[in-house]
């Protein structure tokens, strides 16, 4: 209880202090409405913050992975080193995609995905975030199920365990990170009774830590619930795995006792479709044009010039702009473009999206593609960017923009 003192001693009574009042305020819940408030607006200015930090380095990611591609292409080049640098860029930007999620609070979006690739591809980064006294094994059968869920919220659950787990291990230990196939029958119904028959894919998380009492493993998942000091964490890593295993349609479930590790193992629904086709197309399979023009609007100047060199050698004849007002002054003479590929974000007072509701009220047949480094933002400003699926998330691959113009071009 917090409580406020106030003082008052009527002028009559002051030369002998015969009379004296005192009143007590209880203040605690204004002051944590308070607190919360500063809280919020602090959350608020770090979101804001992040979302433009994440937007320019979308924008250098962008252009680090454009000219990698472009060197690939090259006789004599390494493809090795090329290859590193193209996923360190795609691992880039699958990191500010989660800032802007978490940021903007985006829907979750499931794929199919190859969990024994991810989990494995993850285990160099989490080995280096957790120091050299934590040693990390991963354990995934290359028969295991492609599972469906937001392949970015997967990473952010085993990163979420994995600091977990550190801290339960001081002094060190092992982290094991194990994937398996279950299938859910009637004989595993008492150990997750409200999950339906089906199969699954399980990664169990494990530790060597110091483990949980029964009470704590009771309320782990509960939001705000913590075991660490004030300002060592905030309680919400748990409760986000279990919201997401169960958002997922899959589960959450915590076994520890006492001074013998914790496991925490979550289920997530088996994919029917199998697993999506890799990122990385073949260069027979990425469709090229046939000198068709696309009009590319885009204010960084070594983002712009790279998307020239890079829609150009796609088989098309491109025109660079920087802004909304320099792309009107070249459509009133007369010229017409295939495509319009347009940034969301632009200076001048007009954004992208502004910008095409214009060409649309005049030419209602005109093909726009967006592109973006605020994914969240450009689909809050415009419905149909989101609804026809014509938003290309910065920084992108080049096949993502060849199959891109070749979809535009197929709208009648």
């Amino acid at each position: 209880m917090i409580l406020q003192n106030r003082f008052f001693m009527p002028p009559e009574n002051r030369h002998n202090w015969s009379r004296l009042l005192i009143t007590l305020e209880d203040v605690t819940a204004r002051k944590a409405t308070e607190q919360a408030l500063r809280n919020a607006q602090k959350m608020e200015a770090i979101g804001q913050l992040t979302g433009g930090v994440a937007h320019d380095f979308n924008n250098l990611l962008a252009v680090i992975q454009g000219c990698a591609e472009l060197l690939e292409d090259m006789p004599g080049q390494d493809q090795e080193l090329t290859g590193q640098i193209l996923r360190t860029t795609d691992r880039g930007g699958a990191l500010t995609r989660r800032l802007l999620a978490y940021a903007r609070n985006q829907p979750l979006e499931p794929k199919a995905i190859d969990l024994r690739a991810l989990v494995i591809g993850m285990q160099d980064l989490m080995t280096r975030t957790l120091g050299g006294m934590v040693e990390v094994e991963v354990i995934a059968p290359m028969t295991l199920w492609t599972a469906r869920a937001d392949p970015g919220q997967v990473e952010d659950t085993l990163l979420n365990l994995a600091i977990n787990a550190s801290h339960a291990m001081p002094g060190g230990g092992k982290l094991t990170i194990e994937c398996e196939n279950i299938r859910l029958d009637a004989d595993h119904m008492s150990e997750t009774p409200e999950m339906p028959v089906g199969e699954y894919v399980r990664i169990a998380v494990a530790d060597t830590g110091v483990g949980m009492s029964p009470d704590v493993i009771e309320r782990a998942f509960e939001p705000f619930y913590t075991t660490k000091g004030v300002g060592e964490g905030s309680g919400l890593g748990l409760s986000m795995v279990y919201g997401f295993a169960k958002q997922s349609g899959g589960h959450a479930s915590i076994f520890s006792e006492e001074g013998k590790g914790t496991t925490v193992k979550v289920l997530l629904p088996r994919d029917s479709q199998g697993a999506e086709r890799s990122s990385v197309a073949s260069k027979s399979d990425r469709p090229t044009g046939n000198g068709e023009t696309v009009l590319v609007i885009e204010d960084d100047p070594s983002l712009r010039l790279l998307t020239e060199h890079t829609i150009k050698r796609l088989g098309y004849v491109p025109y660079t702009v920087e802004h909304a007002e320099a792309a009107r002054a070249l459509l009133a003479t007369g010229q017409s473009f295939d495509v319009i590929l347009t940034d969301v974000m632009l200076p001048g007072g007009t954004s992208g999206t502004a910008f095409a509701h214009e060409v649309l009220a005049q030419h209602p047949q005109a093909r726009i593609l967006f592109m973006s480094g605020y994914p969240a933002e450009a689909a809050s400003q415009s419905g149909f960017v989101v609804t026809n699926n014509v938003l290309l998330n910065k920084p992108f691959t080049r096949d993502e923009l060849a199959r891109a113009l070749e979809g535009a071009l197929r709208k009648a």
